[in-house]
């Protein structure tokens, strides 16, 4: 039977109408390529003559498989992989016999289904040595006249020299002069005698003579007042038959020398409010007290009472520092942690050099001496328990006139084995030295 010719039309007509509402069925998933991606070397990468270069390609499949992996050197495979492998593939390409300029890698990846993607990077070989690389950092990154900056070149490297054997040398100020030779020591640490804007260069230079440079903007600042100077209008003075040399640190006056004053009794015995100072001898042993200055008790010295910042047995104008009064000390001196600083407020060894600033320059046991910077003249004459004397030459522990807990007050100690300073409290009975400071 035959269609009649308007019947045929419907029939195509519907079948168009068909294809316009819901349109071409979608590739399916297996015709999606491969992933292939070329890790290292870097795209424009320049690489020397001679150097093993290491080729890592990453190639994986969404809905299968990679059957094979191909890496090329400009128009040649060199090696292949076959199903197991990957995702990462590795090919070591010794670049000794081949031909300096431009050079392409390329990878390329086949699917399970048979469909195939390809990566390619380009490199440059050439011939010679390569520049080393200058860092260096400066710790800390400002500070005074009185600042110890710390340089170190040891984060610089050559692709070629080892780093032990590269040299360095350094011009601190910027002014285009260096201020060393070449040496292949990294660390470096240099105090400025003057305050200014430094522009520090490193030059670091391979065994190929090649040499590159690096830069720090440093500010070294004043300080406004001399370290070890008299305080303002604050002569020496004696006090109870012992010299007295007040000197200024920043905003505070304090006295150079420990106290001394009062009578000796025996180091078994407490002392007591009997209306008389009455001090220790290291050792019992009155010389001590003429090197170091007596040691006291916590209510002996406060002349029993509990005022934070109490006059005890300072010299009329003059006090016990309180537990703030020896933070802002600290923080004053140190070349790292300022004042108020919260590493003040920890307890045990704090700051960075500020027990090294302020201990004298000798009379420290093994290398325990310190630079004496600001005239404090710390010096270990150790300290007093109810065991007996301990720690001459080794520490030299402070009183604060601050409690901390009932029978208990802060205090400070310098250690020989250490650049910090020990904050904690202990019992008020101990035996330890005492220096004061001036009432603003």
């Amino acid at each position: 039977m035959k269609i009649q010719s308007s019947s045929l039309f419907a029939i195509i007509l519907i079948i168009l109408l068909s294809f316009i509402q819901y349109g071409c069925p979608e590739p399916g998933p297996e015709e999606d390529p491969p992933i292939v991606e070329i890790i290292s070397p870097d795209d424009a990468e320049f690489i020397i003559i001679g150097t093993q270069v290491t080729i890592k390609v990453n190639a994986h499949d969404g809905t299968g498989s990679v059957n094979s992996l191909y890496i090329g050197i400009d128009d040649d495979d060199v090696t292949h992989f076959g199903p197991g492998y990957g995702p990462d593939y590795f090919y070591d390409w010794n670049t000794s016999e081949v031909s300096l300029g431009e050079h392409r890698i390329y990878a390329r990846g086949v699917d399970s289904d048979g469909i195939s993607a390809t990566d390619e990077i380009h490199v440059e070989i050439y011939e010679g040595n390569a520049a080393p690389v200058a860092i260096f950092t400066v710790d800390p990154t400002s500070g005074t006249t009185l600042t110890s900056f710390n340089f170190d070149a040891n984060g610089s490297y050559d692709n070629e020299d080892p780093s032990d054997i590269l040299q360095v040398r350094w011009d601190l100020e910027g002014d285009g002069s260096w201020d060393t030779e070449y040496s292949t020591e990294k660390t470096l640490s240099h105090q400025y005698p003057q305050a200014g804007d430094n522009n520090v260069r490193l030059e670091v230079k391979d065994s190929g003579e090649l040499t590159d440079i690096d830069s720090i903007y440093l500010v070294v600042d004043t300080l406004g007042w001399n370290p070890g100077e008299p305080c303002p209008d604050v002569p020496q003075f004696s006090y109870e038959g012992q010299v007295y040399n007040p000197i200024l640190i920043g905003d505070q006056c304090w006295l150079k020398e420990n106290m001394n004053v009062g009578i000796m009794i025996n180091g078994n015995d407490d002392m007591s409010d009997n209306g008389t100072i009455e001090k220790y001898c290291y050792g019992n042993v009155p010389a001590y007290c003429d090197m170091y200055g007596g040691l006291y008790q916590w209510d002996e010295m406060m002349q029993y009472v509990t005022t934070n910042g109490a006059q005890g047995i300072c010299p009329p104008g003059w006090h016990i520092p309180t537990d703030e009064e020896w933070k802002q000390l600290e923080g004053t001196v140190d070349d790292t942690y300022g004042y108020p600083d919260p590493q003040w407020d920890n307890i045990e060894l704090r700051g960075y050099n500020c027990g090294f600033k302020l201990k004298t320059t000798g009379g420290w046991s093994g290398d325990g001496n310190g630079s004496d910077l600001f005239g404090f003249s710390a010096r270990p004459g150790g300290h007093r328990t109810a065991n007996g004397y301990h720690y001459i030459l080794e520490s030299a522990a402070f009183w604060t006139s601050t409690e901390a807990v009932s029978n208990n007050a802060w205090f400070r100690q310098f250690l020989h084995t250490s650049d910090k300073i020990w904050r904690n409290y202990t019992v008020d009975f101990a035996g330890f030295s005492v220096r004061c400071i001036k009432d603003q």
